[in-house]
Formats: structure tokens, sequence, C-alpha cells
């Protein structure tokens, strides 16, 4: 089976990661820098991706 991924982001959890984590997936939203075929968070991570890829950052 072929492999089409290209490119990855991972968001880790916690309290202040998860905060640093929702301020990068903001900016990359008002850049509009949404490369990633494979989006995977644990905890605060996955929500905030969750959030990101929805396009509603700004409700979190």
């Amino acid at each position: 089976m072929a492999n089409n991924i290209r490119s990855a982001i991972i968001a880790e959890g916690g309290g202040q990661k998860g905060i640093f984590t929702a301020g990068v997936l903001d900016a990359f939203l008002e850049k509009k820098f949404t490369p990633f075929d494979l989006k995977v968070g644990v905890s605060a991570g996955a929500q905030n991706l969750a959030v990101s890829t929805s396009l509603n950052m700004r409700h979190v």
C-alpha cells in the first residue's frame, strides 16, 4: 500500500504547551498555512487541532 502522507503535525498536550500550540495554530490559520496531510494530537493538542481543522480557532 502506498503512503501518500507528505507532511504531518503533532500537537502535544499539557496546560502551557496547549496554550502555546493554540497560538501557533491560530497564526497558521491567519497566514493560511495549512499544508498538513496528517494531524495527530494528545489531550489539549487534540482539541486544538480539532478546532483548528474546523477553522473556528477564535471560538476556543
